[in-house]
Order: structure tokens, then sequence, then C-alpha cells
């Protein structure tokens, strides 16, 4: 994601929006990793992998990217949400992925 101000007309005040583009901005060497990592595990290798970094980082956005092209690749994708707070719903997670 990326902030953008818009243009600003006379006598009002510019503001800041959130945009995010269509394709995915430098990630590449991550995602080869990743792709690389895929390669390992269809082959049978058993493998978990944990994608870290601060809020807003694009953890999300590197994950959803990743799914698209494994996807695409003829894999089946899996994905759950968890329930933000303390004490949540242990099989969220899990209960959203089976309902789909």
């Amino acid at each position: 994601m990326q902030l953008a101000s818009s243009g600003a007309a006379a006598g009002s005040i510019g503001t800041a929006s959130r945009s995010s583009r269509p394709e995915l901005v430098g990630r590449d060497e991550q995602l080869e990793r990743l792709g690389t990592l895929f390669d390992d595990v269809a082959g049978g290798r058993a493998m978990t992998l944990l994608v870290g970094g601060d809020a807003g980082i694009g953890k999300s956005r590197l994950a959803e990217e990743f799914c698209d092209r494994v996807r695409l690749r003829g894999a089946v994708v899996a994905t759950g949400m968890c329930v933000p707070g303390e004490g949540g719903l242990p099989y969220a997670p899990v209960m959203g992925i089976l309902r789909t």
C-alpha cells in the first residue's frame, strides 16, 4: 500500500487516501524464495513456514500473491482467519477453512 495525497483545489485541504496496486511491488526476492520452498513441498518435503514482520509491512499481501501463484500451478490452497483479541476462538481458522 502507499499513501497518496489527492489533488487539492483552491481553498480545500488535501487529504491522504489509501490505494493499493493490483501487482505486488518490491517482493520479487521473497516470492522467488516462496516458489522454491513450494517446489520442495510439491516434491514431497514436509515444511512449516512462518512469515513475520511489523504491522502493515505487507505480510498478508505477500501471502495472497503467493497463494494466487500456486493455485495457478494446481495447488489447493485453504485459508482461515484468526479472531483478534485475547482469548479468541482457537479453532476459528480451521472452522473457516472447513466452511469454505
